[in-house]
């Protein structure tokens, strides 16, 4: 069995009979690994931070390497076909407070008789032979950082009262062009009177950028039909990813397309140009959160090299609204998370956005 989540990798062995062989039984040096107060002048716990620098070494793709996942048997909770139940207890929740507490007892029988027949089946059993790991990477990868890029050109205008927004709606077309490029086809343009804005014109464009990864799979009856359950679940996975990307950039470059953001005589008012900025921000920053990528969870600027990027959670109470607000708190090297005691320690505390590698 196989745990992950963003900072904790856990594989569970059930018989160490069962193809492992002991190599070496060391009796190593035994330290003090009780939690102290932390000091600036050596490393207090260097078995605990140790343990964890050694953890962090796979905390991002391709995490570790010597597990190699089955995806055509893979199970998830985030699946509301099998397990309907959690779809409520996860509303207006963040990915990482998500936990199977409240299950029902029917979800839970689904899943003992799921693993059941993954388990007792036969391990050879036939396949697809996708490489899911790669594909799943290969949307991860096209995106991340062209869509952080883009998020950056938005909030930059918001962040400065001098910025120029029409510059900053040229930026932002330009680049969300570039990224469209391979499906922009040459028959796609918008008329020239318009009745609506629905972007009609648009939709082979769209619809080039949401299906280009999957097309091949949908077309091939034979390889289709050879995807297990688990296989059904990542193709509609990276549909839904897809299609919520594509629906989003493109719309955006279809408007930049109507509205001449991209021609020399684009002209708006300054207010108007501010409302396109302030409203394709939002567009942007409501995908970033529904994707929820890892790759997003980041220090802005990045810490130093002294400073150990390991994150520790702190739970702030708002006595007005008792809201929870979650915290970035970065350590020097070799302490602990006694924050009290930290004194002048250089603290430096972030806004999380809690984002995850993929919804399934």
């Amino acid at each position: 069995m196989l745990y992950l989540n963003r900072l904790v990798s856990e594989v569970m062995l059930c018989d160490f009979f069962s193809g492992v062989e002991a190599v070496s039984f060391s009796h190593l040096n035994a330290e003090d690994i009780r939690l102290g107060s932390p000091r600036s002048d050596k490393l207090k716990n260097p078995m605990t931070f140790r343990g964890i620098e050694a953890g962090m070494c796979h905390n991002h793709f391709p995490g570790e390497t010597r597990v190699h996942l089955n995806y055509a048997a893979v199970v998830s909770f985030y699946d509301t076909a099998l397990f309907p139940s959690l779809k409520f207890l996860r509303s207006n929740k963040e990915r990482c407070d998500h936990r199977l507490e409240g299950i029902d007892s029917d979800d839970v029988e689904t899943l003992l008789k799921t693993l059941g027949s993954i388990l007792d089946g036969p391990w050879d059993r036939p396949v697809s032979g996708i490489d899911w790991k790669s594909f799943l990477r290969v949307v991860v990868d096209g995106y991340v950082g062209r869509l952080q890029y883009l998020n950056y050109l938005l909030n930059s205008a918001m962040l400065d009262p001098q910025a120029d927004a029409i510059l900053t709606l040229k930026k932002v077309h330009n680049h969300i062009s570039g990224m469209l490029s391979p499906y922009r086809l040459y028959s796609a343009s918008p008329p020239e009177i318009q009745s609506t804005s629905t972007h009609s014109w648009a939709i082979p464009v769209f619809k080039e950028c949401a299906t280009t990864h999957t097309r091949y799979i949908d077309s091939n009856p034979s390889l289709s039909q050879r995807l297990t359950y688990s296989e059904h679940l990542l193709l509609n996975s990276i549909k839904s990813v897809s299609k919520e990307i594509c629906r989003v950039i493109a719309g955006m470059w279809a408007e930049g397309i109507e509205r001449g953001v991209s021609k020399e005589g684009f002209a708006p008012s300054r207010l108007e140009a501010q409302g396109l900025v302030t409203r394709w921000k939002g567009l942007t920053e409501e995908l970033m959160v529904w994707l929820d990528w890892s790759e997003w969870v980041t220090c802005e600027p990045a810490c130093g090299e002294e400073v150990s990027p390991t994150i520790f959670r702190l739970f702030i109470m708002n006595a007005q609204s008792y809201m929870m607000y979650r915290r970035y708190v970065t350590f020097p090297l070799g302490h602990s998370s006694q924050v009290n005691s930290l004194g002048p320690t250089r603290v430096l505390i972030r806004i999380s956005l809690n984002l995850d590698v993929s919804k399934m």
